[in-house]
């Protein structure tokens, strides 16, 4: 069965407010990260987050709206459309946080970037063992951050 790609939405079943989003990874696997970050209260979008502490996960359902098979700007673009339909043509209420749609794919992050992502997850930072045989448990330490990147974190000994 081929990876469905393309953009969804998550609905408020109460208030009618939706957050447009894209994936071009299968849609289950993105919304089963949406579901853990919200249910957790540590999604990074605030009005999503904060409407689903105030409603509850029952009143929100995950919908696809485009399958799209390629993978390409085509993705960006068509949640794009579905952003400006909802904001415009139908006037809901969107909890995106920016009227226009845009990717990180391919952005390079910067040493202070990844520390600043590895601080929040803290508590489930256990260190890790460098190429030099070295445990790492301080996450602020910069020094290891070429390592992340360059082989990955596993929590304990790699």
């Amino acid at each position: 069965m081929p990876i469905k790609t393309g953009v969804y939405v998550i609905r408020n079943k109460i208030a009618g407010a939706v957050y447009v989003g894209s994936t071009s990874h299968d849609f289950r696997i993105r919304f089963k990260t949406h579901r853990k970050l919200l249910r957790r209260n540590q999604h990074d979008n605030t009005y999503l987050q904060n409407a689903w502490n105030k409603y509850g996960e029952a009143n929100f359902e995950f919908l696809i709206v485009e399958s799209i098979d390629t993978v390409s700007e085509t993705i960006v673009e068509a949640e794009q459309h579905w952003i400006s339909f909802y904001r415009q043509e139908a006037k809901v209420d969107c909890y995106n946080l920016r009227p226009e749609a845009s990717s990180s794919k391919g952005i390079k992050r910067d040493d202070q970037w990844i520390g600043k992502l590895i601080a929040r997850s803290e508590k489930h930072f256990q260190g890790f063992v460098g190429p030099d045989g070295k445990e790492y448990r301080d996450i602020v330490n910069l020094k290891g951050f070429k390592w992340i990147r360059k082989f990955g974190v596993k929590n304990g000994h790699n």
